[in-house]
């Protein structure tokens, strides 16, 4: 997932909560405090329950170990998903500020939107693309380990890898603002309309709708006692919250730009170039700079 600056500036993050792990290529790498609460209910939950009943017969040093590698393998997962998003975006000229990994993954914050559709489209589809590799890879290293008769443990590690990121893409190519799949789709209307506002706008209107569309599933699995409700509102509310951020700054910027001018005001009401009304600002008294309907180009 990426974060644009809709307003071109630089994003920078000065939260307390926030902490570095260091630069690449000019760009910030960062996890937000959230990550470890996640990382330590994953492992537990791995080294208590997944791996016991996947892989049984061993001790629990075993499985802890297994399922601290499982999570910072995950890490490492979502950190190259972000990677694929800013390698992508610094390839078709647009800056990155930084990575920050968090609670629902990860978030790549661009300084400004890309110059045209091809260029947001491989932008938003270089992290899936990676996670697919890395999910392909995983299922080969479990494949490989298998045959070669390793250790059970670490054939369930290297599978368990390959389904997460396969999942990781799948679930960011929900074509839902701001999911990849979001972007995508955004790309696509903007190259098949030519206008990016429109694109953005419609786009983070099917994520609203599948955002709520998420809050209400989980609300029920919380009623019903099936699935993990709290969770599932989580990522919907995500969803719905980002996809309406997005749609506001389209819809903030499009309206910017239909802004009347001085120019167009005079001439609604009989003045501006060849009209009777004298072109100059009525407060400043300075000429404003327009070209006559008779002047020749």
């Amino acid at each position: 997932m990426r974060k644009p600056n809709t307003k071109g500036r630089t994003v920078r993050s000065t939260s307390n909560d926030t902490f570095s792990l260091g630069r690449i290529r000019g760009m910030t790498l960062g996890f937000h405090w959230s990550l470890l609460v996640f990382g330590i209910f994953a492992a537990t939950n791995i080294a208590g329950g997944f791996l016991p009943q996947l892989v049984p017969g061993y001790g629990p040093t075993a499985y802890i170990l297994a399922a601290t590698a499982a999570v910072v393998g995950l890490f490492i997962s979502i950190g190259l998903h972000e990677l694929g998003h800013a390698f992508a975006a610094q390839r078709a000229g647009v800056e990155v500020d930084g990575i920050t990994l968090w609670l629902l993954g990860g978030v790549a914050r661009l300084k400004s939107e890309a110059s045209s559709a091809g260029d947001a489209f491989r932008i938003a589809a270089a992290g899936p693309a990676v996670s697919l590799a890395l999910a392909a890879g995983g299922a080969l290293s479990a494949f490989v380990l298998s045959a070669a008769g390793t250790s059970s443990l670490l054939v369930a590690l290297a599978g368990y890898l390959g389904v997460v990121n396969l999942g990781l893409a799948v679930f960011n190519l929900i074509p839902a603002l701001p999911l990849d799949g979001g972007r995508i789709l955004q790309s696509y209307l903007w190259h098949r309309d030519g206008d990016r506002l429109n694109a953005t706008i419609s786009a983070a209107k099917i994520g609203n709708g599948l955002g709520w569309l998420g809050v209400g599933l989980g609300i029920a699995q919380l009623l019903s006692g099936v699935g993990t409700g709290l969770w599932t509102i989580l990522i919907g509310w995500f969803v719905l919250s980002g996809a309406s951020r997005e749609r506001r700054a389209a819809e903030r910027e499009k309206r910017r730009k239909q802004k009347p001018t001085w120019t167009s005001f005079f001439d609604q009401f009989g003045g501006g170039p060849g009209g009777g009304m004298p072109q100059r600002h009525p407060w400043l008294g300075e000429p404003i700079p327009v070209k006559s309907w008779e002047e020749k180009s």
